[in-house]
């Protein structure tokens, strides 16, 4: 009681100050209540492989670029997204065009019965995965760049265990950058825990794949149709 007094003490004195320094003076049954993960739809049964170069690729997950073309929310396939949702499995929406139209097109049509759970979004464009996190709340999203950047920053620090919550569900992300490595066991641990699910970008390798799936990371996002094969 006294305790949960001094942080009520501490918001009304710092009601700006960052929550992960009050969430350490939380009991351990509120922090466990706060950290336990919401397993959306899309992560079930789990994705071992995400496919960017096939619309009807056998691994049942296909990444598309999603864009207005003629007042029309098109795909990088060539085809609309309607007519790419029509497929069975499920889909990852890579947004590259923020327009008001094309976001405003794209929530509503997430919105619609059985689509939310069949799709997470991801974006350059930070406004737009919180706009479709505002208007379509049980879609997965993945981490903005920013968010991204600073569990990475954390990451490396050893200091990811001050964020409790996060406000994306998946992590979209290299195994290594400029010679540095991203991507490890204890990264993908640490994020499942707290609910958010681990996909590396841009692995060309079957052995390279089976290796960072052995390590806890969610799945892999490759182009290549022999990792495909190999991780279905």
């Amino acid at each position: 009681m006294v305790r949960f007094c001094a942080v009520r003490a501490a918001r009304s004195l710092l009601p700006s100050a960052p929550a992960i320094i009050l969430d350490r003076f939380l009991p351990v049954s509120i922090l466990k209540a706060r950290t336990a993960m919401i397993d959306k739809p899309f992560f079930n049964p789990r994705i071992r492989c995400i496919c960017v170069s096939d619309a009807a690729s056998p691994c049942g997950c296909v990444l598309a670029k999603v864009f207005m073309k003629d007042g029309i929310l098109s795909t990088n396939f060539g085809i609309s997204l309607d007519v790419l949702l029509s497929g069975e499995g499920r889909f990852v929406l890579h947004v590259t065009d923020p327009s008001r139209g094309c976001l405003d097109a794209l929530c509503s049509r997430i919105g619609q019965a059985g689509i939310s759970g069949r799709v997470l979004v991801f974006s350059a464009h930070a406004e737009a995965v919180k706009r479709v996190r505002r208007s379509a709340g049980s879609c997965a999203t993945a981490l903005t760049s920013g968010e991204a950047l600073a569990v990475l920053l954390l990451s490396k620090m050893g200091l990811l265990f001050l964020r409790r919550r996060f406000a994306g569900d998946a992590l979209l992300v290299s195994e290594s950058a400029g010679g540095v490595r991203l991507l490890n066991a204890q990264l993908a641990k640490e994020l499942r825990e707290r609910g958010v699910r681990v996909f590396a970008w841009g692995v060309t390798d079957s052995v390279r794949a089976k290796r960072l799936l052995d390590a806890g990371v969610e799945g892999v996002i490759s182009s290549d149709a022999w990792v495909i094969k190999e991780t279905v």
